[in-house]
Formats: structure tokens, sequence, C-alpha cells
């Protein structure tokens, strides 16, 4: 099963810390599915250099990012500098990717960026890793290739939340 480092910008907003519901969502189905998983929610700027170790040390197959728009600052300097320590596949989720994934693929190191819910689409794209196969067709993401960006559709909205396993706080 896949080992992925999950990490939540929520540094100085203004407003206490918190993890929102989408990611206590996505992290129960992640945990649901037998994955191993390693959150960081990073409340207050540390150093690239110690996020980047504390990454490596866990060895993830995948690390993903969530952001919302006045956060997207401090993607750059934490993808590229865990991507120099380890050449792992990175992707980014969250709103501001949703609303601007265009905007997301300006860091180097972000090769796939999850349009929407994740709760699905990750949990699938974890499970074509898995397997070995290749992660470009998955539903809800674009990927950048060496032809340009590759858009895949948005899968519909799963309606009926109480499918979903009880948020992980």
């Amino acid at each position: 099963m896949a080992k992925v480092s999950l990490i939540y910008f929520d540094i100085t907003t203004g407003h206490a810390p918190g993890l929102h519901n989408g990611l206590a969502s996505l992290s129960a189905v992640i945990k649901q599915a037998g994955h191993e998983l390693r959150f960081h929610h990073l409340t207050e700027e540390v150093s690239v250099e110690a996020l980047a170790d504390k990454v490596l040390e866990f060895k993830p197959d995948i690390v993903g990012f969530s952001f919302v728009t006045n956060q997207r600052k401090h993607l750059d300097k934490y993808a590229e500098a865990i991507y120099r320590k380890i050449n792992v596949l990175q992707v980014a989720g969250g709103i501001h990717a949703t609303v601007d994934a265009l905007d997301v693929f300006n860091v180097s190191s972000i090769f796939g960026v999850c349009i929407g819910e994740g709760e699905r689409t990750f949990t699938d794209l974890l499970g074509r890793l898995d397997r070995g196969e290749s992660v470009l067709d998955t539903p809800g993401f674009y990927w950048r290739t060496k032809d340009g960006i590759k858009k895949n559709p948005v899968p519909t909205l799963e309606h009926d939340l109480s499918k979903l396993p009880y948020p992980d706080y």
C-alpha cells in the first residue's frame, strides 16, 4: 500500500489554526483504503530543510499539498526543497488548485493537480500507484506531461456523505 505525506499550509492566517472537514475526510478515506498517511499541518513557517527531512524520513511514495489561495506562496519553497531531497511524485489539491490549476503547474516539482473533491480521485490515484499503472488517466486530475497539460474529466460529486468514513481529525 502507498505511503502518503500530506502537507497542509495554515500559516499566519490571522485565525486559529484548524483542520478543515475536507482534509479530515480525505485522511479517513486514505486510511480506510489501507494506505499509510503522515500528515503535516504547518501552522507556522518552518525551515524548508526541516520539513524536507521529516518527509524524507517517512519515505513516501507520493507527497500531496493542500492549500487555499492566500497560502499558495508557501508551495514553491516547500515543494522544491522536498523534491531536491527525494525525487517523489508531488501533487496538489485544495481550493486554490481547483480554481487555478494552471497556476499550480508554475511549481516545477508539481506533476499532478487534483480538481474538486479528492476522496474518490486521490484514492483512485493511490490504487493506480499500488498496481504500477500509469496515473495519467486518473479522473479528477490534471497532469504535467512532456506534451503539455493533460486534463482528465472530473467525476461527479458523492452526494451521500454517509458513504464516507467518519472524518479523521
